[in-house]
């Protein structure tokens, strides 16, 4: 099975930040730093497979005492409308708890 990416997918200059599915769980995701832990939020997972099959790439990037299952998923751009709408498409909704 391919590798996944769990996350908010939080956007910061043309990357989207996910964590990576086999190295934290849903709660752990969402709570992370106390960035999520509030307010009304979905939280999704998709394949890598299906971040390279639109032409994006993925990026392990470990925030050390942080969030070891940090990742990037990059080449979004500021204008496109239609990359993400594949994206999202490709992506399965996660239950929390």
């Amino acid at each position: 099975m391919a590798p996944q990416h769990r996350g908010l997918f939080h956007y910061v200059e043309k990357k989207l930040s996910v964590d990576v599915v086999s190295m934290t769980t849903p709660e752990i995701s969402v709570t992370q730093n106390g960035k999520f832990a509030l307010g009304d939020f979905r939280l999704y997972e998709v394949s890598v497979v299906e971040v390279l099959g639109l032409d994006l790439q993925t990026y392990y990037d470990p925030i050390l005492l942080e969030n070891t299952a940090h990742a990037f998923i990059w080449g979004l751009e500021d204008d496109d409308e239609t990359l993400p709408g594949l994206l999202a498409r490709r992506s399965r909704p996660v239950t929390i708890g």
